[in-house]
């Protein structure tokens, strides 16, 4: 969770030293109805950075034919709860498709 954001963040790359992993996740149609959202080519937290690098790379190590993303969550208020959820559950429908 993030406390300066007020929308989800979907990251498309995650990078440690010189070596980028990338989501094979389809961004762009995932985000396509979405509202709130805001896509990120890289995490600017280094425990962001590091926990979603750690999961693409060891999907690709194991070679699993699985989709992957990482999206990350403001601080729910009841402000701003009813569009992030709605954006969320949107992502959830899309990915689930």
């Amino acid at each position: 969770m993030t406390q300066k954001q007020v929308q989800l963040r979907v990251e498309s790359n995650a990078a440690l030293s010189q070596t980028v992993l990338s989501t094979t996740v389809n961004l762009k149609q995932l985000v396509v109805k979405t509202r709130i959202l805001r896509l990120a080519m890289t995490a600017a937290n280094l425990s962001v950075k590091g926990l979603n690098y750690s999961v693409l790379d060891d999907l690709r190590q194991s070679q699993l034919k699985i989709t992957c993303t990482f999206i990350r969550v403001s601080i729910l208020t009841t402000e701003n709860l009813p569009s992030i959820l709605a954006d969320f559950l949107l992502i959830i429908h899309s990915v689930a498709l």
